[in-house]
């Protein structure tokens, strides 16, 4: 089995990996630590670097740190498994689509901000358009906090069964 966790920052990435190491996995899995770094800085990141390259070198170094810290996280206690990372510049969107296609991914495990409505029009949702168009299998998690704001009442975040993803094409 091929698992794509595509990354965004350390809040999802702490959750993904929670989810990753809270679950058995198939011997011979694989893991992919994607973090893709975007083209367009948000409007504050760019008032704290001087140039465009500044931001860039800065971002690179973030998600080799963040994805450095997940791929060491699931080795020590994932020995079985197969892990790597990667950090590429793009859309985030296209970039998860492009790798999930061309690794042959089983699943893709994202996390979601959780935009409705306008939010979601103006920012875009990399989940949705994942879900949308992804070849395989997506699991969207939640960091615990933000599913605890927006549900009060539930504990734990919703779980995807393994048993009902299938590993074929």
């Amino acid at each position: 089995m091929k698992v794509l966790l595509a990354v965004d920052d350390e809040t999802f990435g702490a959750a993904i990996t929670d989810f990753v190491l809270e679950h058995q996995w198939p011997a011979g899995t694989r893991f992919r630590i994607l973090h893709i770094v975007g083209w367009t800085p948000p409007e504050r990141e760019l008032l704290k670097s001087r140039t465009l390259m500044e931001y860039l070198e800065y971002e690179y170094e973030r998600a080799r740190r963040l994805t450095d810290a997940i791929l060491n996280r699931i080795r020590a206690a994932l020995p079985q498994v197969e892990v790597d990372a990667e950090v590429m510049e793009g859309q985030p969107a296209r970039r998860i689509l492009a790798i999930a296609t061309a690794w042959e991914a089983d699943l893709v495990i994202l996390g979601s901000h959780g935009r409705t409505g306008i939010s979601e029009l103006l920012l875009g949702s990399v989940s949705h358009a994942v879900i949308s168009n992804a070849p395989c299998s997506v699991a969207v998690i939640r960091p615990i906090r933000a599913a605890q704001q927006s549900q009060p009442m539930r504990k734990e975040t919703a779980r995807v069964p393994l048993s009902r993803i299938s590993s074929s094409g």
